[in-house]
């Protein structure tokens, strides 16, 4: 986070990119209440622990709110654990792997643990989940089958080279994973709540398998056999080449498919 600067006010300490300092603070403190009161902001996400806000200020951003208070805060607090910087440096590290998510642009902490972290949106984006259940109308059955391919292309792209990096994300769904279309109508991916990722070395069969049973638990329930065999060819031959078709990715493959039912069924 070099090109931060580091703000302390009222309590609070903010680390913010220059060029978004005017823009989000105001007497050194986010002006949530202005905002909902202009109606330029929603809550996405809700729970006891965190809200997630986006807010439309001329750029959308979207703010994530960890109220603290509770004693897992304090406990945070005292011993300096801020999990929205976490999530920020994590971002930071993600996208120097080449791993695609949205930009931080500014982390607060308060007393007590309580704490934002700031994001820029990403335009034009959908969970992949939405491209899977509401594909683009408009469109003639040969290129949205195009589009499907496309898509089962660029996720698999997305987990080899997470796997290949030594990234782990343990709430890894098709709701965590933003896509859009660009220029060329090819897919961007984008990955999303970053509390959940953590970095090892690159990961072996055991590792992945358990991460690629966690992806594939939505998919297998809501896709058929052939886009699910495209995706893994895909994830197969980015990461171990041409050691494709042999009887161990086959045993692999079907150890997987069972995995997953199994996680299915825990769940």
């Amino acid at each position: 986070m070099d090109d931060w600067e580091t703000i302390s006010t009222g309590g609070w300490r903010w680390r913010i990119r220059p060029a978004w300092r005017d823009r989000l603070l105001v007497d050194g403190h986010l002006p949530i209440e202005t905002w909902r009161a202009n109606r330029c902001l929603d809550v996405i996400k809700q729970g006891p622990h965190r809200v997630v806000f986006r807010a439309r200020i001329g750029t959308d951003i979207f703010i994530k709110h960890h109220p603290g208070g509770d004693w897992k805060s304090r406990l945070r607090h005292l011993f300096r654990w801020n999990p929205a910087a976490r999530e920020a440096d994590t971002a930071e590290r993600l996208q120097r792997l080449g791993i695609a998510t949205a930009r931080p642009v500014a982390v607060g902490e308060g007393p007590g643990g309580e704490c934002y972290f700031v994001t820029e949106a990403v335009p034009d984006v959908r969970p992949v989940w939405d491209w899977i259940e509401n594909p683009p109308t408009g469109r003639t059955v040969a290129e949205r089958t195009r589009l499907r391919i496309a898509l089962a292309d660029a996720l698999a792209t997305l987990v080899a080279r997470m796997h290949d990096r030594g990234v782990v994300h343990r709430d890894l769904h098709a709701g965590n994973i933003l896509a859009r279309l660009n220029a060329s109508d090819e897919f961007e991916l984008y990955l999303i709540d970053l509390h959940e990722v953590r970095f090892r070395r690159r990961l072996g069969w055991r590792q992945s398998r358990t991460n690629l049973a966690l992806l594939n638990r939505w998919f297998i329930q809501r896709s058929d056999r052939t886009d699910r065999l495209r995706f893994w060819r895909r994830y197969v031959a980015l990461r171990w080449g041409d050691d494709l078709h042999t009887r161990r990715r086959r045993l692999q493959a079907r150890e997987l498919e069972r995995l997953t039912w199994r996680s299915c069924l825990r769940y």
